[in-house]
């Protein structure tokens, strides 16, 4: 797309220089995450060195700390029993031997130092 600059020609000189308008890039659209991610793994197994150098970086800043996860030991992941014409289309039984059935329900215990200050009371 053009737009012209200037409306008279003399004679004798060169028409007067157009501008080039440029449309605005286009939002970008989820393909573009994948596009970028997969580029990303490529670069990586292409260049093993800075992979390398990538866990590096991470196995020294991690140095000293521990993972402990929020959930109790022994939870298992929240199950739903799927319907009967499921299991029936995929032959499978429910529940399956590593899933315990019905889950174990789980109550927080944890007590609160404060609720905060106390509201003013209303009149």
């Amino acid at each position: 797309m053009t737009a012209a600059v200037g409306c008279l020609r003399r004679p004798g000189r060169r028409p007067p220089p157009r501008l080039r308008v440029r449309r605005l890039r286009r939002p970008a659209q989820p393909h573009d995450a994948v596009q970028y991610l997969a580029a990303t793994a490529v670069a990586l197994i292409t260049q093993p060195e800075r992979l390398k150098a990538i866990k590096a970086e991470f196995a020294e800043r991690t140095t000293g700390i521990t993972w402990k996860t929020a959930l109790p030991d022994g939870y298992e992941p929240p199950m739903y029993e799927p319907p009967s014409w499921s299991l029936k289309k995929t032959r499978q039984s429910w529940p399956q031997d590593h899933i315990t059935w019905p889950p174990r329900r789980i109550v927080s215990d944890e007590q609160f130092s404060s609720r905060g200050p106390e509201p003013a009371r209303q009149t």
